[in-house]
C-alpha cells in the first residue's frame, strides 16, 4: 500500500463548544506474532481521508524482546510512535496509556489485525460534531434485558444498524473497529490497572460500556456499511475471542463490572 505523502494529509480540528481544541490520536496494541503484520493496520490508518496527529503502538513488556520488523519500524518515519514496555493489560492498552499521555486530544482506538476503510476517521468526526458528549463507534452491539437482569452477551443484539442514529443507553461500542472517545470522558473511564484486573481484564469493551453507563455516557453509531472491516486471515479466531464468546468469558466480565459499578438494568435501557 502507497503512504501518502505528510504534506497531503491534513489533521482536522474537532469542535467543541464552538471552540477548536485537540488533535486525532489513533491508539492500538499488538502482541505476539500479530506484530509481524500490523504494519497493515497501520498503513490504513496513515492512508485515511483525515490522516490521524499520532498514531501510536502500545506494547507490553513481554514484546522488548522481539525484534520488530522492518515494515513496522520504518512507519516511525511517518509519524508512528512505537511505545515499548508497557504493563500487560491486555486489550485495555489500545485507550488506558492514551488516556493518561493525550489527556487532551481525541483518541480513537481500533485493533491490530484489520485493514481499515478510507472514511473510517472521518465518519467518526462527522458524528462527533452532531454528539459531541457521547462515543462515537463505527461498530456497536446492542444490549438486551431479560426481566431484571442484562441477557446474555449471545442474546445481545450483534452489529446494530439504525439509519439515524442516535445517542443510546443500549449500545457497546466494539472498539477495535473504530471508536472515538472525548478529552472530557477519560476521567471517567480511566481506572487502576488492578481494578481492571480483579474485574475485566480480558474484556475491554464491556469494560469502558459500564464505566460509561455509570457515568451516564451514551455512544452513538456512526452510521456506515462496513461495521467490520477487512480481517487479516492470520488473525481470525484468535484465543481471546473464542474465551470470551463461546465459553462465557465475556458474561462473567459483565457480572463482574455490573457489580463494580453499582449499575442496574436501567442504565442499559433507552429512555
Amino acid at each position: 500500500m502507497r503512504l501518502r505523502q505528510i504534506q497531503d494529509l491534513h489533521p482536522v480540528e474537532l469542535q467543541q463548544n464552538g471552540k477548536k481544541s485537540g488533535r486525532i490520536v489513533v491508539s492500538m496494541t499488538s502482541y505476539g506474532e500479530r506484530i509481524h503484520t500490523v504494519h497493515y493496520a497501520i498503513r490504513s490508518l496513515f492512508d485515511q481521508l483525515i490522516r490521524p496527529d499520532v498514531i501510536v503502538l502500545w506494547l507490553s513488556s513481554d514484546s522488548d524482546s522481539i525484534c520488530l520488523p522492518n515494515e513496522l519500524t520504518e512507519l516511525q518515519k511517518y509519524g508512528l510512535r512505537i511505545v515499548r514496555g508497557c504493563s500487560d493489560l491486555k486489550g485495555h492498552k489500545k485507550y488506558w496509556y492514551a488516556m493518561q499521555e493525550y489527556s487532551d486530544d481525541y483518541i480513537v482506538t481500533v485493533d491490530d489485525d484489520l485493514i481499515y476503510p478510507k472514511n473510517m476517521i472521518l465518519s467518526l468526526v462527522k458524528y462527533n460534531t452532531l454528539y459531541p458528549r457521547s462515543v462515537i463507534a463505527r461498530r456497536v452491539h446492542r444490549i438486551c434485558v431479560s426481566g431484571n437482569h442484562v441477557a446474555k452477551y449471545a442474546e445481545w443484539e450483534k452489529e446494530w444498524y439504525e439509519s439515524r442514529p442516535i445517542p443510546r443507553k443500549s449500545l457497546m461500542a466494539t472498539t477495535g473497529a473504530g471508536t472515538l472517545y472525548c478529552p472530557y470522558m477519560y476521567k471517567y473511564l480511566l481506572k487502576t490497572p488492578e481494578e481492571i484486573i480483579n474485574n475485566a481484564l480480558l474484556a475491554d469493551d464491556i469494560w469502558l460500556k459500564a464505566a460509561e453507563a455509570a457515568a451516564g455516557i451514551n455512544v452513538v453509531f456512526a452510521k456506515n456499511h462496513q461495521q467490520m472491516p477487512f480481517e487479516l486471515s492470520s488473525s481470525k479466531g484468535n484465543g481471546l475471542c473464542l474465551s470470551n464468546v463461546n465459553e462465557g468469558g465475556n458474561d462473567r466480565a459483565l457480572d463482574s463490572v455490573v457489580r463494580f459499578f453499582a449499575l442496574d438494568t436501567t442504565a442499559f435501557i433507552d429512555e
